[in-house]
């Protein structure tokens, strides 16, 4: 019922995948129920609306560092 998302792998491995793999970002969002928490370097969503980490950074609200 919760999903929760890191959008890095690493400190060295970049934030590549969010959008390489768009269809895993919708198989996660798509799998939470009650929460979908977001964890990591907000640098990483970046892009527009045509974009995976462009979407979830416009659906991103609070961000806590």
């Amino acid at each position: 019922k919760v999903i929760i998302f890191s959008s890095v792998y690493g400190n060295e491995d970049g934030c590549f995948f969010i959008n390489k793999a768009a269809n895993l970002m919708n198989v996660a969002v798509s799998r939470a129920k009650d929460s979908f928490l977001v964890f990591g370097d907000s640098g990483c969503l970046t892009g527009n609306e045509k974009t995976a980490a462009g979407l979830l950074k416009n659906m991103t609200k609070t961000v806590v560092e």
